[in-house]
C-alpha cells in the first residue's frame, strides 16, 4: 500500500515515514478495503497518504473524530484523549427466553435451536467483554467453556451476565501520555484449582501508564485484557501466578514491540529485545512468595516442577536485566481480581474505578508493608472493634 509498510507483529499496515507520524488501521484485508471497515489515525502525513489511497478505493462513510465503528462509539477529545464506549451496544444484548418448565430442569442439554441461541448470545456478549468491559472477563470464559454442550443451567447463566452487563459503564478512556514518558504495564493474577477438574485462572491487563505511576497518581490508559484456563494442572498457587505471570510478560513484551516498530523506523524484528530494553516495562504482582522468590539473590529457587522453574527464571531474567521493572501491590489493590474468579463487589469496584477514571498509583513496596504492619497491630488491639478494621481503597 502507498506509504506504508506491513507490521510484522500484528496483521495491520504501519505508516513510518517518521516516528511522529504512524496509521494503524484494523483491517485484515486492506487489498479488498470495500469489504471490510477499516479505523486509523495519525498527523498531517497520514491524512495526505490516506487522501491518496481514497483516491485509489472506494469508501462508504469516511467519518472523522467522532463516529461508531463496529458497535463501539468512539470519539476523540480537543486534548487527544480517546473515548470508547458500547453503551448503545449493550442495551441491544437480548436475553433467551426460559420456560418456567425448563426453569425447574437445569441439567437438561439445549436442543439445537436453544444451543444455536446460546453460542450466538456468547458471541454478542464476547465483543462487548473483549472490547470494554473487562470486569466480567472471567463470567466469559465460563460460558465459552460450556459452548460445546450447554444445559439450560448455562443459558439461564448467560442471561444473568447479560443482565450485569447492561447495568455496567462500559467506557474505556485512552489518555493522552507524553511519548517520552510512556510504559507499558502488565497486571497479572491467578486462581489455584478454581475450575473443573482442578484446573486454574489466569488473568492480566495491559496498560499504557505514565512513568511517574510508582511515585504519584497519573494518568493511564486500559490497552488489552484476557481471561483464560490456564493450560496445564499446576501443583500451587505459586505455580498458578508464575504462569500467569509469564503469560502476561509475553502479551506485555507484543504490545511493547508493536509500539517499537510503530514508532522506530530502525526497528528490527530478529533483534526486538535490544529495542525494548530503551523502554523498560513495569510488570505487577500481589503474589508476595513470587515476588521475592524473583528479587531473592542468586539463581531462580528449585522446584521439582520443571516448567515451573523455567518460567521463573525467564521472568527474573527480565528482571535482573532491567527490562522488566517488577512490583508487587496488596491484593485488596489488585485491579486484574475478577478475571480470575467471581469477585466480590469491591473488587469488581476498585477496576471499575480505574476505568472511569484513567489514573493509578503504585505504591512502594516498603510502604506498603508499613501500612499491612500498622494495620494488624490495629486488629490485634482492637480485635473486637470493627469499626477499626481497615477496608480497601
Amino acid at each position: 500500500m502507498v506509504g506504508h509498510t506491513q507490521e510484522i507483529a500484528h496483521r495491520t499496515w504501519i505508516h513510518k515515514l517518521c516516528s511522529r507520524s504512524m496509521c494503524i488501521c484494523s483491517s485484515k484485508r486492506w487489498k479488498n478495503p470495500h469489504v471490510d471497515d477499516v479505523i486509523g489515525g495519525g498527523n498531517e502525513i497520514f491524512d495526505r497518504i490516506m487522501t491518496t489511497v481514497r483516491k485509489e478505493f472506494d469508501f462508504g462513510a469516511w467519518d472523522v473524530g467522532n463516529f461508531r465503528f463496529k458497535g463501539r462509539q468512539i470519539s476523540q477529545m480537543p486534548n487527544g484523549e480517546i473515548v470508547c464506549d458500547m453503551e448503545q451496544y449493550k442495551h441491544e444484548l437480548e436475553q433467551i427466553d426460559v420456560s418456567k418448565a425448563d426453569k425447574t430442569k437445569p441439567e437438561r442439554v439445549l436442543n439445537s435451536k436453544e444451543h444455536t441461541q446460546f453460542r450466538g448470545g456468547v458471541g454478542s456478549l464476547g465483543w462487548f467483554v473483549d472490547h470494554c468491559c473487562p470486569q466480567l472477563s472471567f463470567q466469559l470464559a465460563e460460558l465459552r467453556r460450556k459452548q460445546a454442550s450447554p444445559t439450560v443451567q448455562d443459558l439461564l447463566k448467560l442471561n444473568k451476565v447479560i443482565r450485569a452487563a447492561k447495568v455496567i459503564e462500559s467506557k474505556i478512556k485512552i489518555r493522552s501520555i507524553p511519548v517520552e514518558h510512556l510504559r507499558f504495564m502488565g497486571v497479572h493474577d491467578a486462581a489455584h484449582a478454581n475450575l473443573e477438574g482442578g484446573a486454574s485462572q489466569q488473568g492480566h491487563l495491559i496498560l499504557a501508564v505514565h512513568a511517574s505511576i510508582t511515585n504519584c497518581r497519573v494518568l493511564m490508559s486500559v490497552l488489552s485484557w484476557q481471561s483464560k484456563k490456564i493450560k496445564r494442572v499446576v501443583r500451587s498457587s505459586l505455580a498458578a501466578e508464575t504462569c500467569s505471570m509469564s503469560t502476561c510478560q509475553e502479551h506485555l513484551d507484543w504490545m511493547r514491540t508493536m509500539w517499537e516498530q510503530m514508532t522506530r523506523g530502525e526497528f528490527v524484528l530478529e533483534n526486538y529485545e535490544q529495542f525494548l530494553t530503551a523502554r523498560p516495562s513495569i510488570l505487577v504482582t500481589d503474589c508476595k512468595s513470587l515476588y521475592d522468590a524473583i528479587h531473592k539473590e542468586g539463581a531462580a529457587p528449585a522446584s521439582t516442577d520443571k516448567r515451573l522453574a523455567i518460567e521463573l527464571a525467564i521472568v527474573k531474567a527480565k528482571a535482573v536485566s532491567g527490562e522488566t521493572d517488577l512490583r508487587w501491590i496488596d491484593a485488596r489493590y489488585q485491579i486484574a481480581d475478577c478475571l480470575t474468579k467471581h469477585a466480590s463487589r469491591k473488587s469488581e469496584a476498585v477496576l471499575q474505578k480505574i476505568l472511569q477514571e484513567a489514573q493509578w498509583r503504585i505504591t512502594a513496596e516498603e510502604d506498603m508493608l508499613d501500612k499491612r504492619k500498622q494495620e494488624r497491630e490495629i486488629r490485634n488491639s482492637s480485635p473486637y472493634d470493627e469499626e477499626l478494621w481497615p477496608t480497601s481503597e
